[in-house]
């Protein structure tokens, strides 16, 4: 799978669901987007904490991608408390 590296959290999302096999990951992702479109951190935060323990997530880089490309955008309105559990 090529590496994306992309900035633009809605290119991101849009490249996952397209290249995405996995249609319930590929639902996900959708669901991502529209959390982060309509600004719904807390919404996005669970979403995400259910989301990485997804097995075809954890395959290859995806997990690495997810990070760089969507998460690292919004970082700053995650309830830190969240990220050290």
């Amino acid at each position: 799978m090529a590496t994306v590296a992309v900035k633009d959290v809605s290119s991101f999302l849009s490249s996952k669901q397209s290249e995405e096999s996995d249609k319930d990951l590929a639902g996900e992702c959708a669901q991502l987007e529209e959390l982060h479109n309509r600004k719904l951190w807390q919404q996005l935060t669970l979403k995400l904490e259910t989301l990485v323990k997804n097995q075809s997530l954890q395959k290859g880089n995806n997990l690495l991608q997810l990070c760089n490309n969507f998460i690292h955008v919004f970082e700053n309105k995650i309830n830190p408390l969240t990220l050290s559990g």
